[in-house]
């Protein structure tokens, strides 16, 4: 049994030899002539814990020229750049006081304690995270390194070959070979894959309870992690990976509030399950405490980086603090406004059809610092909208 796995390993290593230049022929063959080189800013030297806590994200090659020719976007163009309308929206009243939302200092330092004190399920999860973390963040890992981990996973075998398959990389026939699947991904891809499963098991143990409203965060920080990637140039100096760990875990407070609410007798109050429109406002009058606040704390325990703890914590201020009061550096604005608008385009798209989601409008102060233009070519992008899909 011990020689089974390392065996697997040699074997996929001579099937991706002999399939490259197999999968480059048909990679050329697939993609139209047209088609620009992939350019990968991601890969960066990290700076700080912030980088060192994230895996770069590749920027995926578009299966398809950007253009929509038979309109098959035309409904969901329209309803996003509503939303857009939505965002941007000048005559949208200033915040009530009460409305905005409790900061970590006006919150009761035993309620916060509380609310930490459920982080336990996701420690344990968080030491094996980081396991994970070293193999992927690793120089040195290759592909061969890689499969010894995805092919005694039967989940993660299944995940590689469905996004392999996905009609994002053009191929027509349908691949079984999961070496095949590698070489077609590449090492950057794969190493996204496993690491956003690595978090998806810490989604799944963050609550026991409440499975609709986790399988529905996770749905909606997977979205916010593509929108956040797609956005990486609104803004100058931002890093991917940075943006790609924001993506998947500004949210994760939530979780914490899905456990209070099933342990603390809230669920009798509201009578029914959690309700995932909760905006940030009435999670301070039922909670004491916001899942912003609760989230940034989380990555503090963690020792994320001031930058991506500060960026999580205030991922909705720019809809109720004016810039002038806004209290961040430069470089952590931008993420913070990178994120805020992740966040609010993910919840339009997932409202295409209700309508209903409420939008959090930005604040005049902050239009000057974003090109709206250049934010409505990427919504209406028809490669946006297909990796949303």
């Amino acid at each position: 049994m011990k020689m089974f796995i390392p065996s697997i390993a040699v074997v996929i290593s001579l099937e991706i030899a002999l399939l490259a230049l197999k999968v480059l022929k048909a990679r050329h063959q697939a993609e139209p002539k047209s088609r620009p080189q992939s350019t990968n800013t991601a890969a960066q030297t990290p700076t700080s814990q912030s980088e060192t806590a994230t895996v770069a994200p590749p920027a995926l090659v578009p299966m398809a020229p950007d253009h929509d020719p038979m309109g098959l976007y035309k409904d969901l163009r329209t309803h996003m750049l509503r939303g857009i309308d939505k965002i941007f929206d000048q005559d949208a009243p200033a915040p009530e006081e009460w409305s905005v939302p409790r900061t970590r200092e006006q919150i009761d330092p035993a309620v916060l304690k509380e609310a930490l004190g459920h982080l336990e399920r996701m420690d344990q999860f968080r030491a094996q995270q980081m396991e994970l973390q070293k193999l992927l963040n690793d120089p040195r890992s290759q592909l061969t390194d890689l499969s010894k981990n995805i092919t005694s996973d039967p989940v993660l075998t299944a995940k590689v070959l469905k996004m392999a398959n996905s009609s994002y990389f053009g191929f027509t026939q349908k691949l079984d070979s999961i070496s095949h699947a590698l070489m077609i991904l590449g090492l950057q891809n794969v190493k996204n894959i496993m690491y956003r499963e690595g978090l998806r098991g810490m989604f799944d143990a963050g609550s026991t309870h409440n499975k609709a409203a986790v399988a529905a965060l996770w749905r909606h920080s997977n979205l916010v992690c593509i929108c956040t990637q797609h956005f990486h140039d609104l803004f100058d100096g931002l890093n991917r990976g940075t943006l790609f760990t924001l993506g998947i875990v500004h949210d994760i407070g939530k979780l914490i509030l899905m456990d209070i609410f099933q342990q603390s007798g809230k669920k009798a109050i509201i009578g029914g399950d959690y309700p995932m429109d909760i905006l940030v406002s009435e999670e301070d009058q039922l909670f004491a405490i916001n899942h912003t606040v609760i989230g940034g704390c989380t990555l503090e325990h963690w020792n994320f980086s001031d930058l991506m703890t500060r960026s999580v914590m205030m991922h909705h201020a720019p809809s109720f603090i004016d810039f002038d009061h806004i209290k961040l550096s430069p470089e952590t604005l931008k993420y913070v406004l990178s994120l805020f608008l992740a966040d609010q385009i993910a919840r339009i798209f997932t409202d295409w059809n209700e309508e209903t989601a409420h939008i959090y409008p930005l604040r005049i102060s902050y239009y000057p610092l974003i090109d709206k233009k250049k934010l409505i070519n990427k919504i209406t992008d028809v490669n946006f909208l297909n990796q949303l899909q």
